[in-house]
């Protein structure tokens, strides 16, 4: 959802703006999608080879391509598992890429110190 200006004065309607601007996705998104879009944005060409897997709870995708010299590792669950940097080794050339709702302010910080960490 797009922002617009907010006029008035009832505190509850603003809450309820903030919560429904919160993400940048759209109604109906797919992780596929999502995952494309990143893979492009990252530099990796439609031609990588993307490989899904488990990581503790979490769903991962895991990108590689010739061209590039890191992987793209990406989880569109609601929640990462903790477990994804060490069962994945991350390292810090890697890019992970996650939903930001996925992470409280400590598991940002501490995957910030393991790799390249881009919230959506």
């Amino acid at each position: 959802m797009s922002w617009t200006d907010q006029s008035g004065d009832d505190a509850d309607v603003l809450q309820l703006r903030f919560d429904a601007a919160e993400s940048p996705l759209t109604d109906g998104w797919r992780p596929e999608n999502v995952l494309v879009e990143a893979m492009l944005t990252e530099g990796f060409p439609l031609d990588s080879r993307v490989t899904p897997r488990k990581a503790g709870r979490s769903r991962v995708s895991i990108v590689e391509s010739e061209h590039r010299a890191h992987r793209l590792i990406a989880c569109f669950d609601k929640n990462l598992d903790p477990a994804v940097p060490d069962t994945l080794g991350l390292t810090d050339t890697d890019v992970l890429v996650c939903l930001d709702t996925a992470l409280d302010d400590a598991a940002k910080l501490r995957l910030a110190e393991r790799c390249n960490l881009k919230t959506i």
